[in-house]
């Protein structure tokens, strides 16, 4: 038999990252107060991390993607939503400026271009020379 999987509402989950968050000083590990908590609650500590891993994500306190800007990121079929990436490659001349275009919803380059010269490379000009068709929605990361 498999055992059910138990739904805990977001009060039940806000409270738990709470109460870790507020007690982890009362235990000789973060670990031990969510082992304390868990058992409380009704879920495993492993689960009770989870929510405190992205409640700190959702606040800034961890490095991650926020779940909005993740919902912002999910195209529901190919061709729908584009984003770009810049990287600069260093080589024995000096650098290379490389514009990657990728499909979100394939995972996969569409498009890119390389440029050895001093001038930026912009990732427009990458879509700009694509055989492809223009996605209807394109998100773009300055770095």
């Amino acid at each position: 038999m498999s055992n059910p999987v138990k739904k805990f509402s977001p009060e039940v989950r806000a409270r738990a990252v709470r109460l870790v968050l507020e007690r982890k000083g009362e235990h000789s590990s973060r670990w031990t107060a969510m082992v304390s908590i868990a058992g409380k609650i009704g879920c495993s500590a492993r689960i009770l991390n989870e929510w405190v891993k992205k409640a700190e994500i959702e606040t800034g306190k961890r490095a991650g993607v926020p779940s909005e800007t993740a919902d912002r990121l999910k195209a529901p079929a190919p061709n729908r939503l584009w984003v770009s990436d810049l990287t600069y490659v260093p080589t024995r001349a000096g650098f290379v400026c490389v514009a990657f275009v990728i499909d979100v919803f394939a995972r996969y380059i569409v498009g890119w271009r390389m440029r050895g010269s001093n001038r930026p490379l912009a990732a427009s000009e990458t879509v700009t020379t694509m055989p492809r068709q223009k996605p209807s929605t394109a998100c773009s990361r300055p770095r």
